[in-house]
């Protein structure tokens, strides 16, 4: 495993984490959020290893707002503000192509090999697991998980390529 495929695995999985301690209330929803914030920093990390200081930190910024802005996002949805929670989905969207705008400004190859495109693969998958545990159909949750991680997995691996 590569330190960037740990980073987004990490990332996957605090994420996860997140949406059931919010969904089911649990009293660690605190805790695992703050946790969940610590992983644009790490990926930043394994981000400046490949493209240097000032192209990991342009990263890391814009994945911190993304990561802010979907804790935001789920406890919108757990709140059942339908408002407050397709406003929350523009900023989070606008967000995900400014973030693959600084990739491709960053690492011009990373267009070229699919890896921004795989990047859109994990705001789909988020949402579909965000979805299915609001939904409490944990079949489809699972199934959601996994196609998560495998979507890490596959972009970390493009990146690190």
């Amino acid at each position: 495993m590569t330190d960037m495929q740990r980073r987004w695995i990490d990332h996957a999985v605090w994420l996860h984490e997140y949406v059931v301690a919010a969904i089911d209330e649990r009293v660690d929803a605190a805790e695992v959020a703050g946790r969940l914030l610590k992983s644009p920093v790490a990926v930043g990390k394994a981000f400046e290893k490949l493209c240097g200081r000032a192209g990991g930190r342009r990263l890391t910024k814009v994945l911190k707002e993304h990561v802010a802005l979907a804790i935001d996002l789920v406890d919108a949805a757990v709140g059942e503000d339908r408002p407050r929670y397709d406003e929350l989905e523009r900023a989070w969207d606008a967000n995900g192509r400014e973030f693959e705008r600084v990739m491709a400004e960053v690492k011009p190859e990373w267009r070229r090999r699919g890896v921004v495109e795989m990047w859109r693969q994990l705001s789909v998958s988020t949402k579909a697991m965000l979805t299915a545990r609001l939904e409490e159909n944990y079949d489809h949750e699972v199934a959601a998980m996994d196609q998560l991680l495998d979507a890490v997995c596959e972009f970390s691996d493009a990146i690190a390529a």
